[in-house]
């Protein structure tokens, strides 16, 4: 059977993860796809895990920690499909879930990437990620912490601004034409760029809220790690640059500054002031090769302005708040 989806996983040091994930790969109802490891010269046995107890799974061995970005380039040139299902090694996947993605995949517009919805691992009537969006004033969105209910009255395949690369069906030749992930990000808003990049070029992005999988979130790095303060900061400046086209760039560094300040602020109060100094000067140092790719990615956008802008999320100061509002009554 040819498959249909290639199941694109990069690991490092994943192996308390693994297991749980492949086994809800082996049990779908939807068979035809193939899976690939990537493994970034991890120190755990994770490559020899899976060659003795999956020996369906093509582990890539990197010699080097690519990152997410690098790894999932590394293994797309393996793919055998004409879509790849980009996926984190710390999910559970519900037994239809590529079922429902290839029930999508044939309703939606051929140039089209698909989101699955992704559900807090340890509460599953809670959101981890429906999909990925950037607010105005600088921070990004993804509907954690949601009510998996409130998308009830939504039709099953819904817009959405850009795709988790955490659980995500792409068509191979869009990724070829894209240049798949820019991997000066290594990781963190690399999936954000590229779903930009794919609007520009036209791509429509859905949810597929019935195609579901469970998500232990930031399992890899951590939430608050330096790792996560540094690229999260530094990506997420480029990522803006990059892709904005300029009266909306023009319009948006108001919030932006607004949000640099908050976040000089947060830096300190959690100890990670300078991880984040370090990642602004970086973000500075690489702004002359990202303002470069800006002018290609530009020059052949097949979108308006307006329409960019239509994806950027608004209401970021009250949203927030009714967040933090939530989160004291519950404790």
């Amino acid at each position: 059977m040819e498959p249909f989806f290639s199941v694109l996983m990069v690991n490092f040091n994943g192996l308390e993860h693994l297991p749980a994930c492949l086994e809800s790969l082996e049990r779908q109802s939807f068979q035809a796809f193939e899976v690939i490891l990537v493994d970034n010269a991890s120190s755990d046995a994770s490559v020899l895990w899976v060659q003795e107890h999956f020996p369906r799974v093509r582990v890539v061995e990197s010699e080097k920690n690519l990152g997410f970005a690098g790894g999932n380039n590394l293994g797309l040139s393996f793919c055998k499909a004409p879509y790849v299902f980009l996926l984190n090694n710390d999910t559970v996947l519900f037994e239809d879930c590529l079922e429902k993605l290839k029930e999508a995949v044939d309703e939606v517009p051929q140039v089209s990437v698909l989101q699955a919805l992704m559900l807090d691992f340890n509460d599953s009537a809670k959101v981890d990620s429906w999909g990925d969006a950037l607010y105005w004033w600088g921070t990004s969105y993804n509907g954690r912490g949601e009510a998996v209910r409130d998308l009830e009255v939504m039709p099953a395949v819904i817009p959405i601004a850009s795709a988790c690369g955490g659980a995500s069906v792409w068509p191979v030749d869009l990724l070829v034409s894209l240049g798949a992930f820019d991997e000066s990000y290594f990781l963190l808003f690399e999936d954000v760029d590229l779903s930009m990049r794919a609007r520009h070029q036209g791509a429509s992005i859905f949810l597929v809220k019935e195609a579901k999988l469970l998500h232990k979130g930031s399992a890899s790095i951590g939430k608050h790690s330096s790792l996560n303060v540094f690229y999260s900061a530094r990506n997420l400046i480029w990522t803006r640059f990059k892709n904005f086209p300029a009266l909306t760039l023009l319009k948006s560094l108001p919030f932006l500054c607004l949000y640099q300040t908050m976040m000089f602020f947060r830096a300190i109060y959690k100890g990670r002031f300078w991880v984040w100094l370090k990642a602004q000067f970086a973000a500075l140092w690489g702004l002359n090769t990202i303002w470069k790719k800006r002018k290609e990615i530009l020059s052949a956008s097949k979108i308006s302005r307006l329409e960019f802008e239509s994806w950027l999320r608004k209401g970021a100061i009250q949203e927030k708040w009714m967040a933090y509002k939530k989160s004291k009554l519950k404790v």
